[in-house]
């Protein structure tokens, strides 16, 4: 009898435990006070269940904002970190006009340092901090972020951050930082701007006396040290040609005999993206360096261009050759000539050296071919030759038939009009084996030159079909022509074919041999056109500093005087051509120059 009074009063105890636990979900304010004393017990799991359970029964109640908020901190002083990160998401998603906020942040900062994914715990601790600098939670965050600053965080993490937040006085710290590290790296010029940045930023901060003794200390240093920017696409479709710059300018840099001055190369991806080019520009513009050189392609550079131009540093571009880059401003030069100069070159050629009086064009129906196209006409017309028939073909062309016939038919017409006068002997279109008139659609006909500005694939087409339909002709070309396995093919058909290109290293050119060894021996793989043209570019900035040239606006004095400077790309040619060089070559099909 008394095991069973006992087993009843057990069973009277649990059943009034259950009821008591089950009475803080009927009265939201009793509810709140009994999760908060199970929170104090440092019972966190049932804390955690109990401000879980209150937020689901009462939506609408005025604290359910703190029962969502100790649901999360309940989490986290479980020890359960990823979880109480995702409710501290829905807690900022679901209030976020909270007066709660900042303490949401810091420790959503918390949970993230523990999952050890600092950078975004750093970014929460910013946000913490914002709202007011002077709050407990701000101070807290503070304490919890100087020490991921100062040793958790690298250098591209601490810009990271300060760009998520432009206009944040939190990110005093964070500037501080960059600054001092930059001076401690050796990077004087750059640190000096960053700091004098942070002194006109924060006057009132702790540490502007140290950044007023770090840029006394490193004046002297940064007197001597020079830094030549280059924009180059890193990342991106380029990749494989932003390598090849980043090749290029260190070669030159390694090769530089001036030890006056402590030259580096700071580098910046612009990632194939004029946007990003802009961006990227104006950070390397903040590092206040001698010279830029870059970016790769015409769009890129074009954004860069106005950046620099506007803070009057000097820009090279290597490679990027569209027409009038040069003229954005005085500081933007173009290594590459522009596709309308090669064709203004093979014009002036064909008729003042080659003497041709009647030309025709056969070319790309695409911006370039009609770029090339138009320049070469002009200037055959304006030194009195005469183009008498252009065509273009569409991308992908294999059968030129449509634009090779009508030439041959204006050709046949003017044969025949020659036969009938006698001024034509008839043996030229008499089979030699039937002795009969041959049909006039194989008529062999003659034309002074034949302008083919494509590309190496359609050429290797192009030129057999042309001499199929009996065309004697000299053939003039471009950059398309400059390739070995092209010339090899068509070997048969081509002679004395000249073509016009802004690069084309000579096998037995001394300064492109040693060139040439050097590149292989350090990156193990041959020079392309944008190692070359850049290595040339970093050269003439060097050139230009040795001679004492130690400032943005001397510097592009000097450029701007540049003329036949022998690179081992090219010859370049400043002065006098609004910053554009214009210096091409002229080269026969066996590799001979024929002129410039």
């Amino acid at each position: 009898m008394k095991s069973l009074l006992t087993i009843i009063t057990l069973l009277i105890m649990l059943t009034s435990g259950v009821a008591y636990a089950q009475d803080y979900l009927n009265d939201p304010v009793f509810g709140l006070r009994s999760a908060m004393q199970t929170f104090q017990n440092h019972e966190y799991g049932e804390a955690y269940k109990r401000f879980s359970a209150l937020a689901t029964i009462y939506p609408n109640d005025s604290r359910n904002s703190v029962f969502n908020f100790m649901a999360a901190k309940s989490l986290y002083e479980a020890g359960d970190y990823a979880h109480s990160d995702s409710l501290w998401d829905s807690f900022m998603s679901k209030f976020p006009t909270s007066r709660y906020l900042p303490e949401a942040h810091l420790f959503k900062g918390h949970c993230l340092y523990k999952q050890n994914k600092l950078i975004d715990a750093a970014d929460e601790y910013l946000l913490a901090i914002e709202p007011d600098p002077h709050s407990k939670a701000a101070e807290v965050a503070r304490n919890n972020l100087m020490p991921l600053v100062r040793r958790g965080l690298t250098m591209d993490a601490l810009k990271s951050l300060v760009s998520r937040h432009p206009i944040s006085s939190a990110t005093e710290p964070l500037e501080f930082e960059i600054a001092r590290q930059d001076i401690d790296n050796g990077h004087y010029r750059k640190g000096i701007a960053s700091l004098q940045a942070f002194m006109l930023r924060f006057p009132g901060s702790r540490e502007f006396k140290q950044a007023k003794m770090l840029i006394d200390e490193s004046r002297d240093k940064a007197e001597n040290q020079i830094s030549i920017g280059l924009l180059a696409p890193v990342t991106g479709s380029f990749q494989e040609f932003g390598r090849s710059m980043v090749e290029g300018a260190r070669l030159a840099l390694k090769g530089n005999k001036d030890k006056s001055s402590d030259v580096e190369l700071s580098i910046k991806d612009t990632g194939s993206d004029p946007i990003v080019a802009a961006k990227v520009a104006r950070e390397m513009a903040d590092e206040e360096p001698m010279a830029v050189v870059g970016p790769l392609n015409s769009e890129a550079a074009l954004s860069a261009a106005i950046v620099l131009n506007e803070r009057s540093i000097p820009m090279i571009t290597p490679t990027a050759s569209e027409s009038g880059l040069s003229s954005i401003g005085p500081y933007v030069f173009q290594i590459s000539p522009s596709i309308q100069q090669l064709g203004t070159a093979m014009g002036q050629y064909a008729v003042k050296n080659l003497k041709m009086n009647e030309v025709a064009i056969i070319a790309p129906d695409d911006a370039d071919g009609r770029k090339i196209s138009n320049a070469f006409a002009e200037v055959v017309y304006r030194q009195g030759g005469e183009v008498i028939f252009t065509a273009y073909y569409p991308a992908g062309a294999t059968d030129f038939k449509a634009q090779i016939m009508p030439l041959h038919d204006i050709l046949v017409a003017r044969a025949a009009a020659q036969l009938a006068s006698g001024k034509l002997d008839s043996a030229e279109i008499v089979d030699a084996k039937t002795h009969e008139l041959l049909g006039k659609d194989d008529w062999p006909v003659n034309l002074d030159g034949l302008f083919l500005p494509g590309y190496a694939d359609e050429l290797k087409m192009l030129i057999p079909q042309v001499r199929y339909h009996v065309i004697r002709t000299r053939f003039l070309g471009s950059d398309g022509w400059d390739s070995p396995d092209l010339l090899h093919e068509v070997k048969n058909y081509v002679e004395n074919a000249a073509f016009v290109t802004d690069f084309h290293p000579l096998t037995g050119d001394s300064n492109w041999s040693k060139f040439a060894r050097a590149y292989q021996s350090a990156y193990g793989h041959a020079p392309d056109k944008a190692a070359a043209t850049t290595y040339d570019a970093v050269q003439l900035i060097l050139a230009g500093i040795a001679r004492g040239n130690k400032s943005p606006e001397k510097l592009r004095d000097y450029l701007n005087q540049i003329e036949d400077y022998n690179g081992i790309s090219t010859i370049v040619t400043f002065k006098d051509t609004d910053r554009a060089n214009n210096a091409v070559g002229i080269y026969s099909t066996d590799g001979r120059r024929l002129g410039k």
